[in-house]
């Protein structure tokens, strides 16, 4: 009896670690991401290019270009690629690193002119993440249960909202910096475990999976493009649209915040995504969008004064609303990829270049969140709200 409870457990320990490399490797990437543009031993460096454009928009165009490379040079997915997928995960991983020293010292170094320094090292940056981002997601795409996909990319979202706060409000500014160095080494760790631990398992290859009908495949890849403008926006209008000096969301929460989030966030996945999974297509993903479509307003602070809601719910209204979005373009990323008769890396592909477009070109356009700026955002809204009721008539 002692030896089959072993057997459960080890078959239950191995089947959650992909999960939880996921997890901890999405949280890390994403921490990192924030950190570049809002840590205070980082600012100054995105604060140095500022006369030309937000330092964001060198950021996302480095994701742009990144995006364009894996949709052009799509990644093997095999297992066999091991070795291949190891030396990419450790070089990428070194990579970061060295950007992100180079970007935090770029005034103290007296090489090229400091804001070619940073712009390069934005640019590697954002390319970065994109490899790193579409990877995860790609071997998250393999587990057989929707349940555990969502859990895993809600654990890494959560973690990472738990750490943010800690790291810019806790940390001094040397400590943050060197947060900053190490975290594209955990995200470069976790990728390697997770492609040791994905060798040995029986978990399918994509191209093994049911694939979409014709129909149902244009439908999906029109939510897909929808989604990353959606998300695009709801960045654009948020405190975190613009890198540098300036006002954040980083205020430390409580520990009872983290537990209101975490139930709102649980409560929506499972009524909007979990609920909803047997439906067709059409009508599959409604209600997560009407969540998204309602929560886009609590983000006016104008609408938060009239309708009187105090700041502390105010705040926390937004971190569910940033987090829930930010969970659903991911797994709508995994759905295209399990669904999808394309290379899961292109699928991923596309849906980052569409976002990294929208954003770039608006952090370009703009250089705050000005009225101008917030009636543009509505606009394009709009425009999304018409493309996405037209498929779900």
């Amino acid at each position: 009896m002692l030896d089959a409870v072993g057997k459960h457990f080890r078959k239950n320990a191995a089947s959650a670690l992909p999960l939880l490399l996921v997890a901890c490797g999405l949280a890390a990437a994403s921490l990192w991401s924030d950190m570049l543009g809002h840590s205070s031993a980082l600012q100054a460096s995105a604060d140095a290019v500022a006369p030309y454009a937000n330092a964001r928009t060198f950021y996302l165009t480095g994701l742009l270009a990144g995006a364009i490379g894996i949709i052009v040079f799509s990644w093997p997915t095999k297992a066999r690629h091991r070795s291949l997928s190891v030396a990419a995960h450790l070089g990428t991983g070194v990579l970061l690193s060295l950007a992100t020293l180079c970007y935090g010292a770029a005034s103290k170094l007296n090489l090229v002119p400091v804001g070619l320094m940073v712009v390069v090292c934005l640019l590697v940056s954002g390319a970065g993440f994109a490899w790193f981002s579409i990877h995860l997601l790609a071997q998250l795409a393999r587990q057989r249960q929707q349940r555990l996909i969502l859990a895993s990319i809600a654990a890494g979202l959560l973690l990472k909202t738990a750490f943010a706060p800690l790291v810019h409000g806790v940390f001094a500014s040397e400590s943050q910096f060197v947060t900053a160095l190490l975290l594209p080494l955990v995200v470069s760790v976790a990728a390697i475990a997770l492609q040791c631990a994905a060798s040995g398992s029986t978990v399918p290859e994509l191209s093994s999976l049911p694939k979409a009908s014709t129909t149902d495949s244009r439908i999906l890849v029109i939510l897909l493009l929808a989604t990353a403008l959606l998300r695009a926006i709801i960045r654009m209008i948020s405190t975190m649209g613009f890198w540098g000096s300036g006002p954040t969301s980083n205020s430390l929460l409580q520990v009872f915040d983290i537990a209101l989030v975490t139930l709102l966030l649980v409560v929506a996945v499972w009524v909007t995504l979990l609920k909803q999974r047997d439906q067709t297509l059409s009508l599959r993903f409604l209600p997560a969008y009407l969540i998204i479509l309602a929560g886009f307003f609590f983000l006016d602070p104008q609408i938060i004064d009239i309708v009187g809601i105090n700041t502390w719910l105010a705040y926390v209204i937004n971190i569910f609303f940033e987090l829930f979005t930010h969970l659903f373009f991911w797994y709508l990323i995994v759905c295209g990829m399990r669904a999808l008769a394309l290379h899961p890396y292109k699928v991923g592909g596309l849906t980052v270049f569409a976002y990294a477009l929208v954003s770039a070109v608006s952090t370009l356009l703009f250089s705050q969140a000005d009225a101008t700026y917030r009636l543009s955002a509505v606009i394009l809204l709009y425009v999304i709200i018409i493309i996405i009721m037209s498929i779900f008539k």
